[in-house]
């Protein structure tokens, strides 16, 4: 455990905080454990109400190999680098072809034609696209 000072800024206001760094700490999320290298723990009263936080962010996040968000049921599932590594060389990735064609007077037409239908017969329709 090592002692530092952080600097905290707000607007006209700085602030000198007392922080530990706890290094190595193995964390737990989504089903799967990682070791981060260091986590900054801030020793003032009232914690919740400081500007140093965010402990657990995309750093955090960036050592697990493959991370699922499911936002149906809001879960996170983790997966380790290991098992991303094998699934991730036994896929290969489809090469796409992109060719830009010119779209026809035709094409928009036809756009343009098919929205406004929409829109007189569903209400609820979206807007018609922006030529």
């Amino acid at each position: 455990m090592q002692r530092f000072t952080a600097l905290s800024c707000d607007l006209g206001e700085v602030r000198i905080l007392e922080c530990y760094r706890l290094p190595n700490v193995q964390v737990g999320i989504g089903g799967n454990e990682v070791v981060i290298p260091h986590i900054t723990v801030n020793t003032e009263l009232n914690p919740l109400a400081s500007d140093y936080e965010c402990n657990l962010g995309l750093k955090s996040l960036m050592q697990f190999g493959k991370i699922r968000f499911n936002m149906i049921d809001f879960t996170l599932t983790t997966y380790p680098v290991e098992l991303s590594a094998i699934v991730s060389s036994r896929r290969s990735v489809p090469t796409f072809k992109f060719t830009q064609v010119k779209p026809l007077f035709l094409d928009y037409t036809g756009i343009v034609a098919m929205s406004i239908a929409n829109g007189l017969l569903n209400v609820n329709a979206p807007n018609a696209p922006d030529l």
